[in-house]
Order: structure tokens, then C-alpha cells, then sequence
């Protein structure tokens, strides 16, 4: 978009980057679930499940980083995988945080 230009409802919207999604859940997540940055990252109890969402392109990235990602299972972006967390799956996000989103899935109690 070009600065100072106008959109098709003719509202100016200069100097403002839009985003995809405002919300912390995405996709069918629920209302409880929490997006995480790195310094978060820390504080997350092993064995947590945690939704990782590829939300920027592999392309131009570090073939390394590329190799994270397939590790991670994924492919394209808007691409998601749930995982548990572990030490393993810290570093891997460690790495790759610049091109995914993290989030923390909360579980629902039973009631019995």
C-alpha cells in the first residue's frame, strides 16, 4: 500500500500497517488460548500443548531455519502443528520465532 493513499471505503490510512488477525486464537482454537512471545516461551510448564503456526515464508531464510520448520511438520504458512512442550521444542521455536506464532492451547478440565 502506498503512503497516504486512500482504500476503496475512502478512509486514509497513512502510516498504518493492517494485520491478518488481531485476536491471540486462530483457526479453531478457543476463547482461552494464549499467544506466547519468546520471553514466554520460558515460563511454559513442560508437557503443555502448544499450537505453532508458520505465519511468514521459508523463503530467504536460513537453510537451517528451513530444516527447523520441517521438523516443526510445517510446509506452508496458515500452517498449523500442536506439539508438547519440551526442552527440544524451546530451542527449535527459539530459532524459528521470527516466522511462526505460538500458541498456548488451554485444556479444558473434566468434570466428573
Amino acid at each position: 500500500m502506498i503512503r497516504g493513499s486512500t482504500t476503496h471505503d475512502g478512509v486514509s490510512h497513512e502510516g498504518t500497517a493492517r494485520t491478518a488477525s488481531a485476536g491471540a486464537s486462530t483457526g479453531r482454537g478457543g476463547m482461552d488460548d494464549i499467544k506466547l512471545n519468546l520471553a514466554d516461551l520460558v515460563s511454559v510448564p513442560e508437557g503443555t500443548p502448544l499450537k505453532i503456526v508458520q505465519r511468514r515464508s521459508a523463503i530467504g531464510a536460513k537453510p537451517k531455519n528451513r530444516g527447523t520448520l520441517k521438523a516443526l511438520g510445517l510446509r506452508k504458512i496458515g500452517m498449523a502443528r500442536t506439539h508438547r512442550a519440551s526442552p527440544q521444542l524451546m530451542g527449535m521455536l527459539r530459532k524459528v520465532n521470527h516466522l511462526v506464532d505460538i500458541i498456548q492451547i488451554e485444556q479444558r478440565g473434566d468434570v466428573s
